[in-house]
């Protein structure tokens, strides 16, 4: 007897594998309180709790006997690799008991199966849900097998344009994920994503997917056309005055904005575009009034002057319009006689250099520049080949320019006044007293069309007075160890590195485009040497570079050549500019 009711017992097809909501409703409550002491469940209250408390048992695999149907229902499903017939997804082919307090179940009463404690997924939830409402789901596929049917579908990255496929290494433009119902009554037997928290099938792109189906299911256009029926009226309307009507905001608009503690005194935190202008005289004008002999206020402080005189000498009279020929002799004629007529006085000179001083954090520094062929550029103009001269001049006049957030730019400036300091305390040494002084846009009125500004401007008793120029590399981040973490010396061994190591000394290759740097601020400033300075985190190297003359007649040749035949034809027409071809 014992035998024949064991055999029943194993043959015997579990009812709450297929169980759903609606049909655990026409359960009686005997029946439940057996199903509910049958698997060591607390079986007391209204039948309502003891319908709900079975459900979420049931949804959350916590039948602890042996003899359940959960291994059964294992060896039932078939692996997504294994199926082939997929179909695009029709709404008609989600399960009608998939509802979304299943969804939710699903997620908020889970129980860790070796201690037996509730987990939660309240985050993953949310997100699933925002992720399904914004429409991250794509390319929903479905295939019936038996008593289940396999959706799977593509859930898009939130933030990133690439994803991390578990714990492979690999990428993908997206998540591939997929979820197994019953067929019935819209049961979530198993679910998987191949993010890194997947495999348990409770992340939130599982979550979006079905919410999804839904979301799908539930749509307005696949149900049949109803009539609205206004809700009942608890109390007829009144007329009322508008003062006496109070008007609520939206709970996101109630929100209070954080205040700053302190409005007007001196922020850390990043600064705005728009502050950037009047950023750096706030600060000098503090400096001024509380302490002006501070080296931060004698380096960046610059005299109030106004170089419109300086300016107004390019603009020209008249302007060509596009359909003139640039090439024809009364142009050049033109051109010529513009810059023949070219003149920089001492005065305009010595006004210019002392309102550029701070350089880039110079608004008269960057509105000067434009005009001229500065000593960062002539490399460029000098080793020309190209017959276009279109992006050379965006270059020039400042059409394009470099962004600040540049690693290496960013680098060079915070750690120029280092190399600085270390330079002149290294110079000190071998000459004694060293006094090394910051200087603005510098244009002698013997070259009206060209420009120098350099890093420092030194003088000694045993050397005279010479030009500072320093280089901070960065190096490539790609390689083991860049630039700025070697010694000069050691980065010197790089090719691409723009000096040679010459008996453990640096020597500024012939070809590098600083080469014509410091010659073409040495022969503006009319000096003899300049002081070429190499700084490393693991090191200094200083190169006294002398000035060459005739290097200098070159490159005055060709500097002027292309001044009169690209930089003034700019001037008077603004093709480039414009985005317009200048010849």
């Amino acid at each position: 007897m014992l035998s024949e009711d064991l055999q029943e017992s194993e043959t015997e097809e579990p009812p709450d594998l297929h169980s759903s909501l609606p049909e655990l409703k026409l359960w009686k409550v005997t029946k439940l309180q057996e199903w509910l002491e049958k698997h060591k469940l607390k079986k007391s209250g209204l039948k309502e709790i003891l319908v709900n408390r079975v459900y979420r048992a049931m949804s959350g695999y916590m039948d602890s006997d042996p003899d359940s149907s959960d291994e059964s229902l294992g060896e039932d499903l078939i692996p997504v690799h294994e199926i082939s017939n997929w179909k695009t997804l029709d709404f008609s082919d989600i399960p009608n008991g998939l509802a979304s307090k299943d969804v939710d179940g699903y997620f908020l009463y889970q129980k860790n199966p070796t201690t037996g404690a509730r987990l939660h997924f309240d985050r993953q939830m949310k997100k699933a849900k925002r992720l399904c409402n914004e429409g991250f789901i794509r390319d929903i596929l479905y295939s019936d097998l038996s008593d289940f049917c396999y959706i799977k579908s593509k859930c898009l990255p939130s933030m990133k344009q690439s994803v991390s496929i578990g714990t492979s290494g690999m990428t993908a433009k997206f998540y591939s994920l997929n979820v197994c119902l019953g067929r019935k009554f819209g049961n979530i037997f198993n679910a998987r994503c191949n993010c890194k928290a997947g495999g348990a099938g409770l992340c939130a792109h599982v979550g979006a997917l079905l919410y999804t189906l839904v979301k799908t299911k539930d749509s307005c256009t696949s149900s049949e056309c109803t009539w609205d029926r206004p809700r009942p009226l608890q109390r007829k309307p009144s007329p009322a005055r508008v003062c006496d009507i109070t008007f609520t905001k939206t709970e996101k608009e109630t929100q209070t904005k954080k205040v700053r503690p302190y409005p007007g005194i001196y922020q850390a935190g990043p600064i705005k575009e728009i502050q950037n202008e009047t950023f750096l005289d706030d600060i000098l004008k503090g400096l001024e009034n509380a302490y002006p002999q501070c080296v931060l206020y004698q380096t960046l402080r610059f005299e109030n002057a106004n170089i419109d005189p300086f300016l107004e000498l390019f603009y020209p009279d008249y302007m060509f319009c596009d359909f003139v020929s640039l090439t024809h002799d009364t142009c050049v004629k033109d051109f010529t006689h513009f810059f023949d007529n070219l003149k920089v006085t001492d005065a305009i000179s010595q006004t210019l250099e002392e309102g550029t001083r701070g350089q880039s954090v110079n608004t008269n520094w960057i509105k000067a520049r434009k005009n001229l062929i500065t000593a960062s550029v002539m490399g460029e103009v000098y080793k020309r080949k190209k017959l276009v001269p279109d992006n050379l001049l965006k270059k020039i006049c400042g059409y394009v320019t470099v962004p600040d957030r540049v690693k290496s730019i960013k680098y060079g400036r915070k750690y120029e006044s280092v190399a600085v300091s270390q330079y002149i305390q290294k110079h000190t040494n071998e000459c004694g007293n060293t006094t090394v002084e910051s200087r603005g846009l510098l244009v002698n009125p013997k070259y009206p069309f060209l420009g120098a500004s350099i890093d420092s401007l030194v003088t000694c008793n045993k050397c005279g007075v010479g030009l500072v120029e320093v280089k901070c590399p960065y190096g490539s981040d790609s390689k083991k160890e860049p630039w700025r973490n070697k010694t000069p010396v050691e980065c010197a061994k790089d090719t691409n590195f723009c000096c040679n190591e010459v008996d453990g000394q640096l020597e500024l290759k012939d070809t590098s485009n600083y080469r014509y740097q410091v010659q073409g601020q040495l022969g503006v400033y009319e000096l003899n040497w300049v002081d070429f300075v190499i700084w490393t985190k693991k090191g200094i190297s200083v190169e006294r570079i002398n000035f060459d003359e005739s290097t200098w007649n070159s490159m005055l040749q060709k500097l002027k050549e292309f001044y009169i035949g690209c930089v003034i034809p700019e001037i008077f027409t603004r093709r480039v500019e414009r985005g317009k071809p200048l010849y």
